[in-house]
């Protein structure tokens, strides 16, 4: 028992430690009592989350059989370059696991990087409650993806639009509750957080380029039961209650851009959306068997507090 005895103190520590920063995960282990590996591997899971993540070969890799297999046809310019400035992304819709939008952020990036910009301060935001109750998804993310991970919060945000680097902000507005605002035949479209971000793109001379992936929520169909209930539920407390029904293949992800200069950027981005998602629909060049839903935008309560 002698070598236990540095374990309460250890317990103690990683309490209060999870009381500050509040991860469940630290919590719960410091309740049931520490074990020294499992102290290591938080350790170096927090360490890993808080470091800038350059791209490895371990991106190139995955990002590139994906690209192969699932390959993003896109209506409006593809390519980011040439331009100095910050640009922020507003990726629509979320989706259920979000892995559509993640395949497009790390395809936009291979198409910044071969004309020449410099993504290694790129930075993906997400939900703070994702990001203090999940450190390992957080580290996998930034792995696979290579950029850094940071949460939503308004500081957080400011700290990296003030920096002198290049690095692009890609977000996800729609968030808890657009995972679970669709069915085969609908997809809502949140646009609440919108304004803070074009706000931003204004203080801080960023562009902002929005991106709508049409089939980004095919892969996986869901269940309409109980959506008002449960679109209430992650838009009040961030409790997410999905109900998948069934993975489909998807063989070509398509994706509607388009972009901003600051001083170009309306006061609400919802009515060029409702335009060009009413014009690709008469294209006649537009993959018709992407659009299997209908599209609702709308507003949810602002989550980023100031």
């Amino acid at each position: 028992m002698r070598g236990r005895s540095i374990y309460p103190v250890l317990g103690f520590a990683s309490f209060v430690y999870s009381v500050i920063h509040w991860p469940l995960v630290l919590m719960f282990v410091s309740l049931w009592g520490l074990s020294p590996h499992l102290i290591g591997l938080l350790v170096v899971v927090y360490i890993l989350r808080n470091t800038m993540t350059p791209w490895t070969p371990l991106t190139d890799f995955v990002w590139g059989y994906i690209s192969a297999h699932h390959p993003i046809h896109y209506m409006g310019n593809d390519v980011v370059g040439g331009d100095t400035k910050k640009t922020i992304h507003l990726l629509f819709p979320h989706g259920m696991v979000c892995i559509e939008q993640m395949a497009l952020i790390v395809d936009l990036m291979i198409k910044q990087r071969a004309t020449g910009v410099d993504t290694t301060r790129s930075v993906l935001m997400v939900d703070k409650v994702l990001y203090a109750m999940q450190p390992i998804a957080v580290v996998i993310l930034q792995m696979l993806m290579g950029l850094s991970v940071l949460p939503l919060k308004h500081a957080a945000i400011q700290r990296h639009l003030r920096s002198r680097d290049r690095g692009d902000v890609f977000v996800m507005p729609g968030g808890f509750t657009e995972t679970v605002g669709y069915t085969d035949d609908v997809q809502i479209i949140f646009t609440g957080t919108v304004g803070y971000w074009i706000r931003q793109c204004k203080e801080h001379r960023c562009n902002l380029r929005v991106s709508h992936m049409y089939n980004g929520s095919s892969m996986i169909s869901q269940s309409g039961r109980c959506m008002s209930l449960r679109m209430w539920l992650a838009n009040t407390y961030k409790i997410a209650i999905v109900l998948p029904t069934g993975i489909h293949d998807v063989e070509k992800l398509v994706v509607r851009t388009w972009q901003y200069e600051p001083e170009d950027i309306p006061e609400n981005i919802a009515a060029d959306m409702q335009h060009f998602l009413a014009t690709d629909r008469l294209n006649a060049d537009f993959p018709v068997s992407a659009i299997s839903q209908e599209y609702i935008i709308t507003k949810q309560r602002p989550s980023i507090k100031q």
